[in-house]
């Protein structure tokens, strides 16, 4: 009897067992579904893999968000990386020098990156729908998402480094001189309270270590009056033309023609755009350009022109001139179409009658002619004198 009484306490424990574990996972669905919109590391905890997208300036970016990327994109300038174009939020990121990251994760609620080493150069991440954040030094894992001040305790920037590392936050809506109190949910190794600088920017020293950080105003976490306004939508990303140049300027058919133009972003989200090159309205050329706001670019795109005449040139919509495509069959030289080669006369030119010398062979007859009466009148002259004459003469 005892031995069965100790076999059902045994199973009675066990099946209670499973129900505290039935309980806690029913009671935390975090641990068995993720939030997209919480902010902590665990989004950042990926195995690499992914496309590497490198900028000339030296910045390397791994995308495994969106691996496997068989498209390599269109980089804004030298020192940009733009991720946008697969059907995920856009993110740009920034160096002027060797630095690199892996982009784990992104939503339109915040953005998770793992092995980031920003020690030589600060890489500036600037997620379309979020604000945008400089990272000074090496971090292991770094998640954020959308700022809202008024709500404390809620976790909008999480981190783990080994060393201490600085960020700023730009685009908060902030007003410089506003206080913004940032505190480690986890432990009390952060909890000051930093001023804006100018433009609205927080930038802060963190120590090392693991931390969910609260950014929140000092009314919402206890006494300081008034919340700043929200941060302002950013204009919409739009595209201006300018420094058009057309070369060369003269051409024949079959010869192409290079349109140069500067592209740029005139708006603050970052946005692609097309550049078509028309010639009489028929598209012949494109490219297409990514840009930050406030970004530019130089862009050249080539048309052969085939057919002789005037041809309007026009990059989409928006003309810009028109060039001559010259005629070989005009060139100065041609024969004159009112002159028949066939009547043209190249019989020996006739001697002019009057004319004292020959025209082809110089000689003077006429002068010839004058001489030779002289001499004969001379002999005349000495014959009579001599009487030889004086027979034939009639008295």
């Amino acid at each position: 009897m005892s031995n069965r009484r100790f076999d059902g306490t045994q199973l009675a424990a066990a099946f209670l067992a499973v129900l505290i574990v039935l309980g806690l996972v029913v009671a935390v669905p975090g641990t068995v579904t993720a939030d997209s919109s919480v902010v902590d590391l665990e989004c950042t905890a990926g195995d690499g893999g992914g496309p590497v997208y490198v900028a000339e300036s030296g910045l390397a970016v791994v995308d495994n968000d969106s691996a496997p990327d068989e498209a390599y994109p269109s980089f804004p300038d030298n020192e940009t990386v733009h991720l946008g174009d697969d059907g995920y939020p856009n993110v740009t990121f920034s160096a002027g020098g060797d630095a690199e990251l892996r982009l784990e994760n992104r939503t339109t609620e915040r953005i998770c990156l793992a092995a980031v080493d920003a020690t030589d150069h600060e890489i500036l991440i600037h997620p379309a729908n979020l604000s945008a954040v400089t990272v000074n030094g090496s971090v292991d894992g770094l998640a954020f998402g959308e700022l809202d001040f008024d709500v404390d305790d809620q976790p909008e920037v999480a981190y783990n480094a080994s060393d201490a590392i600085a960020l700023t936050v730009h685009d908060t809506g902030l007003e410089e001189g506003d206080s913004i109190a940032i505190e480690s949910l986890d432990s009390d190794a952060v909890d000051e309270e930093i001023d804006a600088g100018s433009n609205g920017t927080l930038s802060v020293e963190l120590p090392a270590g693991d931390h969910r950080l609260s950014l929140s105003t000092a009314s919402s976490g206890g006494g300081f009056p008034g919340l700043p306004p929200p941060p302002p939508d950013d204009e919409p990303a739009t595209f201006e033309l300018s420094d058009v140049e057309i070369d060369p300027t003269s051409v024949e058919p079959g010869d192409s023609v290079t349109v140069s133009v500067t592209v740029t972003n005139v708006g603050e989200e970052t946005g692609g755009h097309t550049v078509s090159l028309a010639v009489d309205g028929e598209v012949m050329a494109e490219e297409t350009v990514y840009l930050v706001g406030g970004g530019s670019e130089r862009v050249s795109l080539t048309a052969t022109l085939d057919e002789p005449g005037t041809v309007a040139i026009s990059l989409g919509d928006e003309s810009v001139g028109s060039m001559t495509v010259a005629d070989p069959d005009d060139a100065t030289g041609e024969t004159d179409p009112g002159t028949d080669d066939d009547d043209t006369d190249d019989s020996e030119p006739t001697p002019d009658p009057e004319s004292d010398t020959d025209e082809e062979s110089g000689t003077p007859w006429l002068l010839i002619a004058v001489g030779l009466v002289a001499v004969a009148a001379a002999g005349v002259g000495v014959a009579y004198t001599r009487g030889y004459l004086d027979p034939h003469l009639v008295d």
